[in-house]
């Protein structure tokens, strides 16, 4: 055979086959990377979600079973006759429910339900309507009255408004000890209901779209769809006869299924009861990048078959195996895994456009594996690289400078008031503001602040998102700080002109803090640490203007230092004084307690305020040494109280989390106790909410034991934290302190009416009521009439030193 036939025989597959080969294995790769990450992703929200929902459902069980306990509840149940039901009873319940509804508005529907089924009362916050009375029959009442539980939940159609919704229903079973016998087992007397709105669990589910197609939806045990988000509305259309054997295994694993045509890749989580979560996710969304990438390299191939058949026969061996042999090295590296190969192209034959669409496919390959990593470094929503790809753009800047001699700056960006925007118009709005925000940025930046570096190893992208409204911009070879601040005014005012989103102009502003490498800091984590504190002297002068890390927050750090060494000598000469201000009955005016205060004289200083030193002390952890001297003066003095024939007074101590942490805090109290004579009862400590609530279970067990000897619990400031008074219960706390802002909101009608709720149900926990920060006699006469126990505010007493409250108590003008 001759030569020019023999060697298109012989290169052809050596050209050929490799590049097959290359395509087919990149392809698996690609498609199994893509399918790993689809899938991790679709596990982390279908797991998400699933926290949420039950979350959501266990509040929603501790919540009725609370309401089911309100004593006004059982008195309902336990009425013999309808006249005391509806005459009597009928008309206080429903307000007691309403108030709940007010503070609890997701539960749009409660209702109590006789034995019968017959629905006896029903109280709703939203315009539904009422198909029926009689629940006997229903769904929901066979599968409550079925219920091996007395507290149960079920998914089920509302039939009064065709949705989707849960209902948690609480059995109740009592005994009247006025008529029944009292070794009979309590009897059933009906059911409390109580119907959540899903609104926040069905916002996940519309939220949470997977590819352009595809997302999350719920099904039924035997597979009818229960709720559908708007944008899978086209499945409505398609068919949706799932294999029976998907249906009864429901596997956690990626499955193919083909929905109207199209494949999807589909999984499957259980939510509650028999409700399912379907996660599907459109295969031309999964593979897309790798699909381009095939196709590239089936032309790549054919190309490259054709050109050898065509070339061969022209020219000698020599010409030909050399560039065959570049070509075949090129793709064992590609093979190996290098991204990016590129062989020269120094022909303008056939050779040379085969080494030109091999280069092109050395691009394809990197770009696909680019889209992959963008998932990784860059941010979803505005395109930006993330905080990861942010450090190690930083990392490496920082390097650069060094190298260079050169100064890099820092901008660190956060939007001003942009939670407001978020929660007044909705996260959709913020979402197009942060884009938008983004977009402008980049726009004022482009080729004129930021130094692109590609070949010395910095990414081109030095404008970042860090998460939430905060920006940061890298400044490269920065020569002057006047500069870095044109720059950031800059940006300042671009921000400031108005956006129109949705029609409509919206306005935001932007502070700015500007750290400068290497001066303001030698290592990535201090630089950003000093643009974060920069930015937030900026927001501290008033929002929309920027500040260079300097000296003056430095001096802030020294101030500190001073404040620190200050309160050391306070402690060892004695600088300390403890005030006292009254706490009074409401009922009876006389004082039913005194609140012990810390006052610090300092000699440079003049009076420093609580709110300032005391964050210091605990920080550095001489609040310990300053909590034992307030325990041992107040014990003191109550001592010093009660041998006067002051009798009967109680004293309120301000108590730090961090003496909570201390595992002989509670043997420190009994020794001061102990020590002094004085009782445990005429002592009461006072926590944040969240000592309390943050508390390690070390922390828990030391108030049980103080609560054992005697000494009682207060939770001081509730409100201004995040504790629920049904979570309450399972706290050992004896008082309830109102914050002052909620009495000082007295006036507006939400506040009034959450105010009257707390006390109530805090009474119905058995809980002693104080409100403080009383100043006004309206304010008086509201906590009068809502029957709170104690108050304390300047309308009644300022706090005075204990000389002074000694003097007015043993000459009555205090009266106790």
């Amino acid at each position: 055979m001759k030569l020019r036939l023999k060697l298109p025989l012989l290169l052809i597959p050596v050209v050929a086959l490799p590049l097959i080969i290359v395509g087919i294995v990149s392809y698996v790769q690609l498609r199994e990377v893509a399918e790993r990450r689809s899938s991790a992703q679709i596990e982390t929200l279908l797991t998400q979600v699933d926290l949420n929902a039950h979350r959501l459902i266990d509040n929603a069980r501790s919540n009725v079973q609370l309401f089911s306990e309100y004593p006004l509840v059982e008195q309902y149940f336990l009425a013999d006759s309808e006249d005391e039901r509806y005459s009597v009873l009928y008309r206080p319940l429903q307000h007691q429910l309403h108030d709940v509804q007010k503070v609890f508005p997701y539960y749009y529907e409660l209702r109590i339900l006789l034995p019968s089924g017959f629905e006896d009362l029903r109280l709703v916050n939203r315009d539904i309507p009422n198909l029926t009375e009689n629940e006997i029959g229903s769904p929901l009442f066979t599968a409550v009255s079925n219920s091996e539980s007395d507290l149960s939940v079920q998914f089920m159609t509302n039939p009064d408004t065709q949705q989707l919704a849960c209902y948690v229903t609480k059995r109740i079973r009592l005994s009247n000890e006025a008529t029944d016998d009292p070794t009979a087992a309590p009897r059933l007397r009906g059911y409390f209901s109580a119907t959540l709105d899903l609104g926040s669990l069905f916002k996940q589910f519309s939220e949470n779209r997977l590819g352009e197609n595809g997302g999350i939806y719920v099904v039924s045990e035997n597979g009818e769809i229960a709720y559908l988000p708007e944008h899978l509305r086209w499945l409505e259309s398609v068919d949706m006869n799932l294999p029976d054997d998907f249906i009864m295994t429901r596997t956690s694993r990626m499955q193919e299924i083909d929905l109207g045509g199209e494949i999807f890749h589909m999984r499957t989580q259980h939510l509650y009861g028999d409700l399912w979560m379907y996660a599907i996710l459109p295969e031309t969304d999964l593979l897309s990048a790798s699909r381009s990438f095939s196709k590239v390299i089936g032309q790549i191939t054919a190309l490259a078959i054709l050109s050898s058949l065509s070339l061969i026969l022209y020219v000698m061996r020599v010409q030909v195996v050399g560039p065959i042999n570049r070509l075949r090295k090129g793709l064992l590296k590609v093979a190996e895994g290098d991204e990016l190969v590129q062989i020269p192209v120094d022909r303008k034959d056939e050779f040379g456009e085969l080494g030109a669409e091999f280069n092109r496919m050395g691009f394809e390959l990197k770009k696909s594996n680019d889209q992959i990593r963008d998932m990784a470094y860059n941010d979803n929503l505005t395109e930006l690289p993330n905080r990861f790809l942010f450090h190690k753009n930083l990392g490496r800047s920082m390097d650069i400078a060094l190298q260079e001699d050169k100064q890099l700056g820092l901008l660190f960006l956060d939007l001003d008031n942009f939670k407001q925007i978020n929660d007044t118009l909705g996260h959709h709005i913020g979402d197009k503001l942060l884009k938008e925000v983004a977009l402008r940025l980049q726009n004022n930046l482009r080729g004129k602040d930021i130094a692109n570096r590609l070949d010395q190893g910095v990414v081109e992208h030095n404008l970042a998102r860090l998460g939430g409204d905060e920006f940061t911009v890298l400044l490269h070879g920065i020569t002057s700080p006047v500069g870095i601040g044109k720059i950031a005014q800059r940006l300042i005012d671009t921000i400031e002109q108005p956006f129109f989103l949705e029609g409509k102009e919206h306005y935001i502003s932007v502070s700015v803090g500007i750290a400068v490498f290497p001066g303001d800091g030698e290592n990535s984590e201090d630089l950003l640490k000093h643009a974060d504190l920069a930015m937030y002297q900026a927001k501290k002068k008033g929002k929309g203007c920027y500040e260079f890390y300097s000296k003056e927050i430095s001096n802030l750090a020294i101030e500190r230092s001073q404040l620190e060494r200050n309160l050391r000598a306070a402690l060892e000469n004695n600088h300390f004084e403890l005030f006292y201000q009254p706490i009074i009955d409401c009922q009876t005016e006389k004082i039913a307690s005194l609140e012990a205060l810390i006052r610090w004289m300092d000699p440079e200083l003049g009076e420093v305020s609580p709110e300032y030193f005391i964050p210091v002390a605990e920080d550095t952890g001489l609040i310990h040494a300053i909590g034992s001297w307030v325990l041992a003066e107040a014990c003191c003095q109550l001592k010093l109280w009660q041998d006067a024939g002051i009798e009967n007074l109680r004293v309120a101590i301000n108590v730090s989390g961090k003496q909570l942490e201390k595992s002989d805090f509670a043997e420190q109290v009994e020794r001061n106790l102990a020590r002094n004579g004085v009782s445990a009862s005429s002592l009461y400590l006072e926590l944040t909410e969240s000592a309390v609530i943050q508390g390690t279970g070390e922390v828990l067990e030391t108030l049980k034991k103080l609560q054992s000897i005697g000494v009682r619990i207060a939770l001081d400031d509730f409100g201004t934290g995040y504790s629920s008074l049904s979570y309450l219960r399972h706290l050992p706390i004896d008082i309830l302190k109102i914050d002052r802002s909620f009495i000082q909101g007295l006036g507006q009608q939400n506040n009034n009416v959450i105010l009257s709720a707390i006390i109530t149900m805090a009474q119905a926990l058995s809980l002693e009521v104080v409100a403080e920060g009383v100043e006004s006699q309206g304010q008086f006469a509201f906590l009068k009439k809502e029957r709170c126990d104690l108050l304390q505010g300047y309308l009644f007493h300022r706090p005075q030193p204990s000389l002074r409250i000694t003097e007015q108590l043993l000459s009555k003008s205090l009266q106790f």
